[in-house]
């Protein structure tokens, strides 16, 4: 499992946490060697704010 809070997301509602988000992403499309069941990715409670567009197809439950 990965946090997105290990990455530098902020739970603020101010920060913007696409970087982050992405950052997460990649690394577990990485760590899973690109097959299609990725590792978990936890997102923490808070208010996350996400200005940008992500590049990565995603298959989110």
């Amino acid at each position: 499992m990965l946090d997105i809070v290990w990455f530098g997301a902020v739970g603020d509602n101010d920060t913007d946490c696409t970087t982050a988000l992405q950052a997460v992403f990649n690394a577990a499309r990485t760590a899973s060697g690109g097959a299609k069941d990725i590792l978990r990715v936890d997102v923490p409670v808070g208010r996350f704010v996400f200005k940008q567009t992500l590049c990565r197809r995603l298959h989110l439950l």
